[in-house]
């Protein structure tokens, strides 16, 4: 028995669906199936990892969104500070030259 992607399982020429695939493994097997195991298709499969896929791309580009929203919305709460004006800097007094003692005068 073999499985097509459309979700049907070929076996001996008849086509079939999820619940005779059930019956006739639980024939074959002599006992019943988990509940919990999972019949599906491999176009399914895809189909789902790439519904996944497409949410999770959606999700991280509305993440950004509000990042930069609220970064936005922190910018502008922020205070607006002035700055002191630039006050005039006295330079100090130069040293005081001592007077050269008489003799030393340059000529």
């Amino acid at each position: 028995m073999t499985k097509d992607d459309d979700g049907m399982a070929r076996g001996g020429g008849e086509r079939l669906g999820t619940a005779e695939v059930r019956r006739v493994l639980t024939g074959q097997l002599g006992y019943a199936l988990p509940a919990d195991l999972v019949i599906t298709t491999r176009a399914e499969i895809e189909a789902r990892e790439f519904t996944a896929y497409g949410r999770g791309w959606r999700d991280r580009v509305e993440h950004e969104r509000r990042r930069a929203e609220e970064a936005r919305a922190a910018r502008e709460r922020q205070a607006k500070v002035l700055a002191f004006p630039r006050q005039k800097q006295t330079s100090p007094p130069a040293p005081a030259r001592c007077p050269a003692p008489p003799g030393d005068e340059p000529s």
